[in-house]
């Protein structure tokens, strides 16, 4: 057909022709593409749909690990709060109980939390791949969550390390305020505390108060993680039960 249009001189039609042929390969080439395109996000879609179902249980195991450290905060906010009360009070006759309280000041039992399948996720850059918006609005509150809760621990060990510890050092004999699971590991004995002292002492209340605070803001912080990992739960079943 090409060779009769040009022998036969007829230029326009073999144009039209060729045109044609273009628009014709132009138009497979887009077919072909978007057949692929259409592949490569089902595939996509189900990569993040089994990414959800393991998410689900990274999301259970971690407001578990919360809640149990949880328990542990509210034991140290009930003692500190009492050692407080005794110190507030000048009550010299309840200084047996003042050394139990005082002994979770010895305490750093920051929140390590791993939540491996949801790093994963994040790193493989797949929260800009979500098609819902309440699951990638809620991906993106977890990461600043997250980041405060990692900074908060970082902060409750440095208070820990850099002020308590060199407070008890200096101040006390602490075998003699160990909370038992760690006094059994230490020898008794050595120059004893004249907690008498303590009464009236600017540094140690000071110490507690702020070890409270951190402890009360820090259960706070960690309800609110909660929350916002139940919410992040529901959104993906939700999205999980339309798949």
């Amino acid at each position: 057909m090409r060779f009769n249009f040009i022998t036969n001189s007829k230029t326009g039609k073999y144009l039209v022709y060729a045109v044609g042929e273009i628009l014709l390969v132009i138009i497979g080439i887009l077919i072909a593409l978007q057949v692929n395109n259409r592949n490569s996000k089902r595939l996509e879609d189900e990569k993040i749909r089994s990414y959800y179902e393991r998410i689900i249980g990274d999301i259970d195991e971690t407001i578990t690990s919360i809640e149990t450290h949880t328990k542990h905060n509210d034991t140290i906010i009930t003692n500190l709060t009492a050692g407080l009360e005794i110190l507030k009070n000048n009550d010299l006759s309840k200084i047996e109980e003042l050394k139990y309280h005082i002994g979770y000041l010895g305490t750093a039992w920051s929140l390590e939390l791993s939540y491996p399948i949801i790093t994963e996720f994040i790193n493989e850059g797949y929260i800009s791949k979500i098609n819902s918006t309440e699951i990638k609005e809620n991906f993106y509150q977890f990461k600043l969550a997250s980041a405060y809760i990692m900074r908060g621990s970082t902060y409750l060990t440095d208070q820990y390390q850099n002020i308590i510890e060199p407070f008890i050092i200096k101040n006390m004999n602490y075998s003699e305020v160990a909370l038992p699971m760690y006094s059994k590991l230490l020898i008794e004995g050595g120059p004893k505390t004249t907690f008498n002292d303590l009464f009236g002492n600017m540094e140690i209340w000071n110490i507690i108060t702020l070890k409270l605070e951190l402890q009360q803001l820090q259960k706070r912080k960690h309800a609110q993680f909660i929350e916002l990992l139940k919410k992040l739960r529901a959104s993906i079943l939700e999205e999980l039960s339309h798949a």
